[in-house]
C-alpha cells in the first residue's frame, strides 16, 4: 500500500533516500496512476503490503520498487 510520505528524509548512503519513520518500507514507482510516460513515486507502509511474501512481488505488476539515489549536479 502507497504511503502519504509522514517522517523527515534523509539520505542512507548506498540505501538511497529513506524516511525517518518505522513503518516506511521503501519506494515503489507505477505508471497507472497518471497514465502513460507519466510515473508516479508512492512510499511503502511495512504492514500494509502483502506480510510474509517476497518483498519484490508485493506491489501490482505494472509497478516496480525503486532505489532513490541523489545526484549532485
Amino acid at each position: 500500500m502507497a504511503g502519504y510520505g509522514s517522517g523527515s528524509f534523509y539520505n542512507d548512503g548506498p540505501n538511497g533516500i529513506q524516511v525517518d519513520n518505522s513503518e516506511h518500507d521503501g519506494w515503489i514507482v507505477c505508471e497507472w496512476y497518471h497514465g502513460d510516460n507519466a510515473p508516479q513515486l508512492f512510499q511503502m507502509i511495512k504492514f500494509f503490503d502483502n506480510v510474509g511474501l517476497n518483498p519484490y512481488t508485493d506491489i501490482p505488476a505494472t509497478c516496480s520498487r525503486v532505489l532513490l539515489i541523489p545526484q549532485w549536479i
